[in-house]
């Protein structure tokens, strides 16, 4: 299921941008139900493709709106398998409790 936050801030920068759901959607090439059941957070999954055109209507990141959906975008899938340690010391050096 898509989350709710995904779905709130494509809503928020949508109406931001001044821009109706079918203008949206007809821009994006999905429908506009498709586009509304995102927004409320009850449509079950959306490809990268449609999240990528999705980003770029709405003029944001492409691989920021699928860490907001909770998936790895594509083109760190590589870099991840290739170094994993990278990862690792990232995660443990940006988000590892105070004590």
């Amino acid at each position: 299921m898509i989350n709710k936050a995904f779905g709130s801030l494509i809503r928020n920068r949508r109406l931001e941008m001044k821009i109706g759901l079918r203008e949206f959607a007809k821009k994006v090439k999905l429908s506009p139900t498709f586009i509304s059941k995102i927004e409320n957070g009850i449509e079950k999954s959306i490809s990268e493709c449609s999240v990528k055109r999705i980003a770029k209507a709405l003029e944001l990141n492409s691989s920021y709106l699928m860490l907001k959906l909770g998936k790895i975008p594509e083109e760190y899938k590589q870099g991840i398998m290739d170094s994993p340690r990278k990862l690792c010391l990232f995660l443990i050096n940006n988000y590892e409790e105070e004590s």
